[in-house]
């Protein structure tokens, strides 16, 4: 952890005035200095056997980067979404990638489990959104890659989940997206823009149309920004250090197709607008709120709890709070309305103040443990990652309770 990290966290502002792409997205994070020959030892070190290359060019006279894939590189295939999410998590599962020599993987080997997540956790999105406009709903339905690009679609998300974590982002805030008009021509015949898929991923987050007669959404571009970006709309404070620029494969008329990232840091602890949603329940079986629960994080919410409550009457019943970010409470909405027997919720607008965080690796006499390390006025804490502590609680025998202490007391 460099000096600033202890007063100031980095965050990243997503600038998307004339849309985004996984390739546009990895583009912008090189230009800001991500490195290039790192992600390609990443890729190769978990079994992406890829030539990756960047140079400089033009969009209506703004120099912004653009990367090429080999054709060697495409000679890889992966035929489903869920064939790219099996790669990653056996891959994880295998125990053999602290056996390659890079240097991502011996500067932090428990990072990689945080960034083959995130990558699965892209996928997921991406997947969840074909087979519901396809009509898979089962779980041996599947959606093919046609479009997408198979090793292209990878690549841009997993060398954007290692390129975040190389920059050292803490956080990511997206402007509003906008959208075109027309059509695309797509495996199943021309489709309307935005596309299905990607007008199903854009459901809760703001947009506004635009006089472009082009896609300017791809599927893996939404599915980014839906896992990384916190909240949508207004720039946030930050000192700026830097402005990254990635351009796409089009040169658009009248608009520079390119999308700007903003870099900089902000103070430690920070305080920004929420959603707070509330609603109490007196007719659903409690065990099916964990579930709730779950659901509400998978569609962005920052936290999500119930509490019993005595309601009129006598009858006993439960209160879910939903804290969202601003911009993303249609989904939640849609979640509670979806997963519960609610008939009204209460929504208001509040201010939230946190500290910075970083995942950490501490070592344990159990072996490195994955943590996180909260800062404030100079007073270090150290929390332990639940799963992490009850992985090592189970494979070393050990009190769950002894783990968590041990880690605290660093």
């Amino acid at each position: 952890m460099n000096a600033n990290s202890i007063n100031n966290q980095r965050i990243l502002y997503i600038d998307i005035f004339s849309g985004i792409s996984g390739d546009m997205f990895l583009a912008s994070l090189i230009d800001l200095g991500a490195s290039i020959n790192e992600l390609i030892d990443f890729l190769r070190a978990i079994g992406i056997n890829v030539s990756i290359g960047s140079k400089k060019t033009k969009r209506r006279s703004i120099s912004s980067t653009i990367i090429t894939l080999s054709p060697e590189s495409q000679r890889q295939r992966f035929f489903t979404i869920s064939d790219m999410i099996d790669f990653l998590n056996n891959f994880k599962a295998s125990g053999n990638w602290d056996k390659k020599d890079t240097r991502f993987c011996i500067k932090d080997p428990h990072l990689l489990d945080t960034i083959i997540d995130d990558a699965v956790s892209i996928l997921t999105i991406l997947k969840e959104a074909e087979n519901s406009v396809h009509g898979n709903q089962d779980a041996a339905g599947d959606a093919h890659i046609h479009e997408l690009g198979a090793m292209d679609t990878i690549i841009d998300i997993v060398g954007a989940s290692f390129l975040l974590r190389q920059l050292n982002i803490s956080r990511c805030y997206a402007s509003n997206v906008p959208i075109g008009r027309g059509a695309v021509l797509t495996g199943h015949g021309h489709y309307p823009v935005p596309a299905p898929a990607v007008s199903y991923m854009l459901q809760g987050i703001p947009v506004y149309g635009i006089d472009a007669d082009e896609e300017l959404i791809t599927p893996t571009g939404i599915a980014i920004l839906r896992r990384f970006a916190c909240s949508y709309g207004k720039f946030p404070e930050m000192r700026i250090e830097r402005v990254g620029y990635g351009a796409g494969t089009k040169d658009i008329k009248d608009i520079p197709n390119v999308l700007r990232l903003w870099l900089g840091t902000t103070a430690a602890c920070s305080e920004n607008e929420v959603i707070e949603i509330i609603t109490v329940i007196d007719d659903i079986m409690p065990e099916i709120m964990p579930f709730v629960i779950e659901r509400l994080f998978d569609k962005g919410a920052i936290d999500a709890y119930f509490l019993q409550a005595m309601m009129k009457k006598g009858r006993a019943g439960l209160e879910l709070r939903v804290i969202a970010p601003v911009g993303m409470e249609e989904a939640i909405i849609d979640t509670i309305f979806l997963e519960t027997t609610a008939i009204g919720l209460r929504i208001r607008r509040c201010s939230r103040i946190s500290l910075s965080r970083e995942c950490i690796s501490v070592d344990t006499p159990w072996g490195k443990v994955r943590a996180k390390s909260v800062w404030y006025k100079g007073d270090k804490r150290i929390y332990p990652e639940f799963e992490e502590a009850k992985r090592i609680s189970t494979l070393k025998g050990v009190p769950l309770i002894e783990v968590y202490r041990y880690i605290s007391s660093l």
